[in-house]
């Protein structure tokens, strides 16, 4: 290769001495730049390969040239030697055999005279070389000693005579001659080898030096990169035998080295768990060149653990020559896993199944059920009874320690088999698989006692109860989402007949579900329509008959069903809690009737408005104000305004009841406690909450004049009504002795259809004018 140099170059001493030549920019070839390029890598001026590599070289050179002159002399005197000690030990043994036949019988004695002898052994020795005979005694019968120079081969031989050892001979053979050859042979090689020293140095001695130590270093490194992986990796060749395996592999499978290891098959070192494992298959059969993924739980050190293995074939020249794989420990990714699971099938509170896993397993027992013949299952839907009160008097903490111990109580009354799940809030279903009728009523029946048992939250007991839909499946045309609404619907039926009991579903009871919830709709849109309206029904003194104000109900006027009466749609409002836009309806409308009526007649100013509240509306926050806004938005007096509230919505917190009922007393508004008698009143609990009337219920108006106790009940309320200084008020009085009588007990007003049946706004100005009066025999 031909280099254009423009400029000279310049030579430089680096520190330490050494002198190095710095070529022109303009005078460099490929091998200069490689040349560069590889003194680059050493830029701190340290002692580089290349004097350590000629030395080596030369040392290398320097012993194969010892090997190739000394390897013909020793294989020569080692050919030469064995030669010579062949021939000599068969020219003994032939002589051996010839000296026998001239041994007498006597030991120790010869019957030949020496030059005899000597004739015969001359016959068979070569010149040059010598020979001793011996008798059994080993005294020396003959010995001839030719000119022995130098080294010399020594061998002997026994002399056996009639089957008897009488002697031996030993012969002696000089290789001095041989030596001589030897070392003109080893001359004629170190010529050879001088003449070929060029050509010795020449070898790329120093290139495979590098390559081997190359090598070497790649070896260690691909080593430590194995043995750092974070999982088991091994390499088999087609036989199934290691050829490779890293230090984890070694840790987990519990081998104490790979020395011991290659070369062995997965029988020979692993359990045969392992073995099944690392066998060069996947788990759907043979492999191929893509991984193979598979997840297997074995046992590691007395731990169960899942490894997530990959194998794939190895091929070279598009033969496979073996299999590599490599696995990892997933446990702690399979326990998070399985952990999402269960939380996502369950309740976090009760460790119950939820709603999800509760309508898999319908799923589940309804397919079973529907393939099989004898008893099918069962679906119990269970909410507590007054659960709500607990939360309110004791907190949510104490709520859920009791959610927590029904659940328990629920899990020991059910199988193994059957299902146990919080469907949410106090509610909770069963599965019951495999179950008749009579079996699953004798469930319930355990689960009702368990429940009875007193249950101790903080430092409160209590006991408690529930109510239960049930519904037996399967049902043909059902699905399960069909089968839990079922049940659903049978829970309501029970808590409307008065909780703590047990329903089965029937399919009229689908039907009036889906009635009401059609009547739910249509009441929304009937409000929006103005289907809804007021009517007054009025309250008269008993003493003179005269009107002392109304009390307002409300009505539905449906466009198909025509006149709805209120205890079809009030009590489904109030589940729904649409009761709240009814009962802000009703408040309104009334107010505003009541001062229309004020404003236009004078006879009107004594006359009261009563307006009944649901116990939701009762225990809605925001009540006073909208009371208040009812009021101002229509000018009308506080004293105007009668608010009716029953018994139980009362009762049931007293304590919250009468600060409620204290701030509407502030406002200047009547209260009214309606439909007495049917709650379960304290005398300390009534004699606190600030009122105005006590309502005596229908029903003891009703039995007022079937019998003495009737009577002696109603004329109790009047007393205990006029020692607190209430105003009563009879409801439902229909006849003239029902009026008569309630006047001698005592009572100051009352209400009913012997009076006046309810009338709309447009009626009442009349109504007041004539003084309407119920008619008195």
């Amino acid at each position: 290769m031909v280099q254009e140099c423009v400029g000279e170059p310049s030579p430089q001493r680096q520190p330490g001495g050494r002198q190095i030549l710095e070529l022109s920019p303009f005078c460099r070839g490929p091998e200069t730049d490689a040349a560069l390029r590889s003194s680059s890598r050493n830029p701190l001026g340290a002692p580089d390969d290349h004097s350590s590599t000629s030395t080596m070289v030369t040392r290398l050179a320097l012993m194969l040239a010892l090997i190739v002159g000394l390897a013909p002399v020793l294989s020569y005197l080692t050919y030469s030697h064995t030669r010579i000690a062949s021939q000599l030990e068969s020219s003994l043994k032939i002589q051996a055999l010839a000296l026998g036949d001239f041994i007498t019988a006597q030991p120790g004695t010869w019957d030949v005279a020496p030059d005899r002898l000597l004739g015969s052994m001359d016959r068979y020795l070569p010149r040059g070389d010598g020979f001793t005979v011996l008798d059994g005694q080993g005294r020396s019968v003959l010995r001839i000693d030719s000119t022995l120079r130098g080294p010399f081969i020594a061998r002997s031989r026994t002399i056996y005579a009639l089957g008897q050892a009488r002697g031996s001979i030993e012969g002696r053979v000089s290789v001095f001659n041989e030596l001589l050859l030897g070392l003109v042979v080893f001359g004629t090689s170190l010529v050879c080898v001088w003449l070929l020293w060029g050509p010795i140095r020449g070898l790329p001695l120093a290139a495979l030096a590098v390559a081997d130590r190359n090598l070497k270093a790649r070896d260690r490194y691909q080593r430590a990169l194995l043995n750092n992986f974070p999982f088991l990796v091994w390499l088999k060749d087609v036989d199934s035998r290691y050829l490779a395996v890293n230090t984890k592999f070694l840790e987990v499978i519990g081998h104490p080295s790979e020395d011991t290891l290659i070369g062995k098959a997965d029988a020979d070192i692993a359990h045969p768990k392992w073995a099944s494992i690392l066998r060069n298959e996947g788990q759907d059969g043979a492999l191929d060149s893509q991984p193979r993924r598979m997840e297997e739980w074995t046992e590691v050190n007395g731990q169960r653990r899942c490894f997530e293995i990959y194998k794939s074939l190895v091929s070279l020249d598009d033969h496979v020559v073996g299999t590599v794989g490599y696995a990892q420990d997933i446990t702690p990714r399979k326990q998070d896993e399985e952990e999402l699971v269960f939380r996502a099938l369950h309740d976090p509170l009760t460790g119950l199944a939820n709603r999800s896993l509760c309508m898999d397993r319908i799923t589940q027992a309804n397919e079973r059920a529907l393939h099989r013949n004898g008893p099918g299952f069962a679906v119990i839907f269970m909410d507590l009874d007054r659960f709500k009160a607990v939360n309110d008097s004791l907190g949510h903490e104490a709520g859920d320690e009791l959610l927590r111990e029904v659940g328990t109580r629920l899990a020991a009354c059910a199988r193994r088999m059957d299902t146990v799940c919080r469907y949410g809030g106090d509610e909770f279903t069963l599965v019951l698989e495999g179950m008749s009728p009579r079996q699953t009523m004798r469930t319930i029946k355990r689960i009702r006692e368990s429940l009875n048992e007193p249950v101790l939250i903080g430092a409160h007991e209590m006991r408690l109860k529930a109510s239960y839909g049930v519904i037996y499946a399967p049902v043909e045309g059902s699905s399960p989402e069909d089968l839990l609404r079922n049940a659903n619907i049978a829970l309501h039926q029970a808590k409307h007949r008065g909780r703590n009991r047990v329903v089965v579903f029937k399919a009229s009871m689908h039907e009036t579900a889906i009635q009401m919830m059609s009547l739910q709709g249509e009441m929304r849109q009937g409000l929006a329509a103005g289907e809804f309206f007021m009517v007054y029904q009025t309250v008269f003194s008993l003493e003179d008959n005269s009107i002392t104000g109304f009390e307002a109900l409300m009505r539905w006027r449906h466009p198909q069903r025509g006149l709805v009466p209120p205890s079809e749609f009030i009590a489904l409002a109030e589940e729904s809690g649409f009761i709240f836009e009814l009962g802000h309806f009703a408040l309104a409308h009334a107010c505003k009737d009541m001062a229309a009526l004020l404003r236009t007649m004078p006879e009107a100013k004594n006359l009261s408005m009563s307006v009944n509240l649901s116990p939701r509306q009762f225990s809605r926050q925001g009540l006073t104000d909208q009371i208040r806004h009812a009021l101002e938005d229509n000018c009308l007096q506080p004293s105007a305004l009668m608010l009716e509230i029953t018994e139980s919505s009362m009762m049931r917190y007293p304590t919250a009841s009468a600060h409620i009922l204290a701030r509407l007393k502030a406002k200047g508004v009547g209260i009214a406690i309606d439909d007495f008698g049917t709650g379960y009143s304290s005398m300390s609990a009534l004699q606190r909450l600030p009122l105005d009337r006590l309502k005596i219920d229908m029903s003891f108006v009703e039995g007022m004049t079937e019998s003495i106790g009737g009577r002696e009940i109603v004329r109790a309320i009047i007393t205990l009504a006029h020692s607190l200084h209430l105003q009563t008020v009879a409801e439902g009085i229909e006849t003239e002795a029902q009026q008569l009588l309630l006047r001698e007990l005592g009572c100051d007003l009352g209400q009913g259809y012997l009076c006046s049946q309810p009338m709309e706004m447009a009626d009442l100005p009349a109504a007041i004018r004539k003084g309407t009066r119920a008619k008195v025999a």
